[in-house]
């Protein structure tokens, strides 16, 4: 694999590693992660986005390829990919 490929792998699950975390401590806490509106102006989002956001201000490094740095379904935050990630962590659990 070229050192690009690998960049981006590692950059994949870091952001995986920090979604599936923090849904995992939401779910056992049993409180939603989901906003009503999670739009970036939106003042009040879900649980998952505005804890991402409070673990990219503890990690630089997570900052650089989280949220609005990450491209397109890599952000992590959408609907549907929180649905599969909720599956499979609640396989986990």
């Amino acid at each position: 694999m070229d050192k690009h490929s690998e960049h981006t792998k590692s950059e994949y699950y870091s952001r995986l590693n920090a979604s599936v975390d923090i849904m995992r401590l939401l779910l056992f806490s049993a409180l939603p992660f989901r906003g009503h509106k999670e739009s970036e102006s939106s003042r009040r989002k879900g649980l998952l986005i505005n804890f991402l956001k409070f673990h990219v201000e503890k990690d630089d490094n997570l900052g650089k390829v989280i949220l609005k740095n990450a491209l397109g379904i890599h952000i992590m935050t959408s609907p549907d990919i929180q649905k599969e990630l909720q599956i499979l962590v609640q396989k986990k659990l």
